[in-house]
């Protein structure tokens, strides 16, 4: 999209990871997605200094999760808290 000079953006923050043409089934929580260009942790200048730490505690952690637990499924739907700016999973009911 051409942004014309001095042109406002307004950005809604319930859009971001959400892009059909970023990802396949952008509705779908799947934390085995393949090429995830997610915006989590910003992008540029205000890229999150902690985010190659972060993404190497995610890797190990879930990794070791599914090592114990391979079986380990989704029993319900994701529940994201809406009307929090870093919208928050608070609910997600798993199986095993």
């Amino acid at each position: 999209q051409v942004i014309a000079e001095g042109e406002a953006v307004l950005v809604d923050p319930a859009s971001v990871n959400h892009d059909a043409v970023a990802v396949a089934n952008p509705g779908s929580f799947d934390v085995r997605r393949k090429d995830n260009p997610h915006l989590t942790l910003s992008y540029g200048l205000h890229h999150c200094l902690g985010a190659p730490l972060a993404r190497m505690e995610m890797q190990g952690a879930i990794s070791e999760l599914f090592k114990r637990l391979p079986d380990l499924r989704l029993a319900g739907e994701a529940v994201v808290d809406d009307d929090n700016l870093t919208q928050p999973i608070t609910d997600l009911p798993v199986t095993w």
